[in-house]
C-alpha cells in the first residue's frame, strides 16, 4: 500500500519532472 512518505516521494518527483519539462519547452521555445 501507499504510507505518507511514499506519497511524499511522489510528490517531490512529480514537482522536479514537471519542472524540467516546463523549463525545457520554454527554452525549446526560446529557441525556435
Amino acid at each position: 500500500g501507499l504510507s505518507a512518505r511514499d506519497i511524499m516521494g511522489y510528490c517531490v518527483i512529480w514537482t522536479i519532472v514537471s519542472g524540467v519539462i516546463i523549463s525545457g519547452t520554454f527554452v525549446i521555445l526560446s529557441f525556435m
